[in-house]
């Protein structure tokens, strides 16, 4: 992945190791396959490699077992963390760019197709962390141990739900004006207020 494609802050270092993330092997912050936003990704251990992005619905993709009642807002990533010892075990951290709701799951997507792993850390906020290990069929998509992880998958939200609720509650956000108000109450206020200029208006020339 290109320095170019990552957009991220030149001053940005998420693990504060001393190094941008722009240069860090250990972290990547490419742009998701459905919006303008970008994911940062992080490894504990070893560097990633060969980092993608691609629609959930990408032709390369399997569909068996891929969750009809789920949605996928951030399409699929693809990467490898390499530079491991056979077997190793690593955490990898992903951040998006909304909340993510409690009910959200991690699908592992394999040429066996697509399956659930467990997250470590969901607690509603942007962040989630998975544990990888190498060889893990369960975690490791070529199931070999060979110290590279290779690690397609996605990120499933229930169908409808909003990617910026972190209980996949629905909501509206209101506006808010000068002290407090809301936009709705102060666009109300404003309407009487010309309503009443204008029948004093006719009144006075009766």
């Amino acid at each position: 992945m290109l320095d170019s494609e990552e957009g991220v802050a030149p001053s940005a270092d998420f693990d504060s190791d001393g190094t941008p993330d722009y240069r860090d092997p250990d972290t990547a912050y490419p742009r998701h396959a459905e919006g303008i936003d970008n994911i940062l990704i992080h490894t504990s251990d070893g560097d990633l490699a060969n980092v993608e992005v691609t629609t959930d619905d990408d032709p390369s993709l399997p569909t068996v077992g891929k969750p009809a009642s789920m949605s996928f807002p951030y399409g699929a990533t693809r990467f490898q963390v390499v530079g491991l010892e056979p077997g190793a075990e690593v955490t990898v951290t992903m951040v998006f760019p909304n909340d993510v709701p409690t009910t959200a799951k991690y699908y592992k997507i394999t040429p066996a197709g697509w399956a659930e792993i467990p997250m470590d850390s969901n607690d509603g906020d942007e962040t989630i962390t998975l544990t990888l290990t190498d060889g893990d069929p369960a975690t490791d998509a070529d199931g070999k141990t060979d110290g590279i992880i290779t690690d397609p998958g996605a990120l499933g939200q229930r169908a409808g739900s909003g990617s910026s609720s972190s209980d996949d509650t629905c909501f509206i956000t209101t506006a808010m004006g000068p002290a407090g108000m809301t936009l709705g109450g102060l666009i109300s206020g404003l309407l009487l207020l010309v309503s009443g200029l204008w029948a004093g208006r006719f009144s006075t020339k009766r």
